[in-house]
C-alpha cells in the first residue's frame, strides 16, 4: 500500500453501484478549494482500455465523489492511496467501503455542521 499521484486519465471507475451524488461532490469542491485534499483517493492496479489498447491503469476502490469534486477543481494528477487487490477483491472493498460508512443522524450532523462554524469563525 502506497500513496501515488496518478495522472487522471489513468484513473477508471467501472461497474459502480452508486452514482455520484451532484450535492455531495459540490460540499467536496467547496471544501478542497478551502482546506485541500483531506484524503486521497483509493484505487488498485488494473488494466484499462486506451482506444483499441489496454493498458496499465487504475479502477476506484473509495473516493468517488473526492474524484468527481478534483476534477471539477481542475485537479489533473490525482493523489491516490493505492492497494494491491485483484478485480473481486477491489469489488468486494467498494462493496464493504459503502456498506460500513456511517450516516450521520440529522442531530449529529446540526452538532458537526455548528463545531465546523465555530472553528471557521475562530480563525
Amino acid at each position: 500500500m502506497s500513496v501515488q499521484v496518478i495522472e487522471y486519465e489513468l484513473i477508471r471507475s467501472p461497474g459502480r453501484i452508486r452514482k455520484t451524488d451532484a450535492d455531495n461532490v459540490e460540499r467536496l469542491v467547496s471544501s478542497i478549494k478551502e482546506i485541500g485534499l483531506l484524503n486521497p483517493i483509493t484505487v488498485a492496479p488494473a488494466k484499462i482500455a486506451a482506444g483499441e489498447d489496454e493498458i496499465d491503469g487504475f479502477h476506484v476502490v473509495a473516493g468517488s465523489h473526492r474524484l468527481a469534486a478534483l476534477l471539477r477543481c481542475g485537479w489533473t494528477d490525482i493523489p491516490c492511496l493505492v492497494l494491491d487487490l485483484g478485480e473481486q477483491e477491489r469489488i468486494m472493498a467498494e462493496c464493504d467501503e459503502n456498506l460500513c460508512v456511517s450516516r450521520l443522524t440529522p442531530s449529529d450532523e446540526a452538532k458537526f455542521t455548528a463545531r465546523r462554524k465555530e472553528a471557521y469563525l475562530a480563525l
